[in-house]
């Protein structure tokens, strides 16, 4: 299948995925580790705010 987007945007666009996705498992790791409820609270909203800008 022909895609619409140049072949740079398509990688510029995967690596952007990746990176947030990456954040997003940093903070579930955040909220597995932490011990008390605000900060297993912080470290999943820090991730999921950073990854989804």
């Amino acid at each position: 299948m022909i895609s619409d987007l140049p072949l740079w945007l398509s990688i510029l666009v995967s690596a952007f995925v990746v990176l947030g996705a990456l954040l997003t498992m940093a903070g579930c790791f955040g909220l597995i580790r932490l011990k008390s409820f605000y900060l297993r609270i912080h470290g999943p909203t820090m991730g999921t705010s950073m990854g989804a800008g």
